[in-house]
């Protein structure tokens, strides 16, 4: 079977300012590769365990690795094929990251390139990925609403905990298309335990 590209508008759900990333990967990926080309087209840490699903987090088929732990069936995604879901263009499905923080994104394949890629590509991104445990959405809000109020006491315990530098403050609105495909240029066709062993944990901080 041919390689083809899918091309991917991923949106993190109820954001604000809105995240979201526009890739590019190979149409053999399994989910897992796909898992990890949307870690590192946000910026996630790859530090908890994600599932994919259609609409219904509690009712649909989950694709993830599977654990002991799981109280529903898991497909392991290191086995499925993401064209054996996304067909055709408009196709929709859903990723979960970090059960605690409950990160939801949205997937929509925008189209079907007939042409081979070997490594997943970022062409379009906006805004920050919120850090990680920082407390879902509502922590991250209270977060915003300390840099925009400018309480020192609060930024400088922020930055701490964030691993800025002095001097450099959270902006909620960077984003770097080449730092993005940086880190997906690290990613390629590695295996599962290729990926596990090499790629570097916290591999991104958006600062100013």
């Amino acid at each position: 079977m041919a390689v083809n590209t899918l091309q991917f508008k991923i949106t993190l759900v109820d954001s604000i300012p809105v995240v979201n990333r526009t890739i590019q990967v190979p149409s053999d990926y399994n989910f897992f590769q796909f898992h990890m080309a949307i870690q590192g087209a946000f910026g996630w840490n790859d530090q908890h365990l994600f599932q994919f699903f259609e609409k219904n987090w509690m009712e649909d088929t989950l694709i993830g690795i599977p654990t002991i732990e799981d109280e529903a069936p898991v497909q392991d995604a290191r086995s499925i094929r993401i064209n054996t879901v996304f067909k055709k263009a408009k196709a929709s499905y859903c990723y979960i990251y970090d059960f605690g923080d409950g990160w939801l994104h949205e997937i929509i394949l925008e189209k079907i390139i007939k042409e081979p890629i070997y490594t997943p590509f970022c062409i379009e991104a906006n805004n920050a990925c919120p850090p990680e445990n920082v407390g879902g959405h509502g922590g991250y809000e209270e977060m915003l609403i300390a840099y925009e109020n400018k309480d020192k006491q609060e930024i400088k315990k922020y930055n701490r905990w964030i691993g800025l530098e002095k001097g450099e403050d959270w902006n909620p609105n960077y984003c770097s298309l080449r730092e993005i495909n940086n880190r997906l240029s690290l990613l390629g066709y590695w295996s599962y335990e290729a990926t596990v062993r090499f790629m570097p944990k916290g591999w991104y901080i958006p600062v100013v």
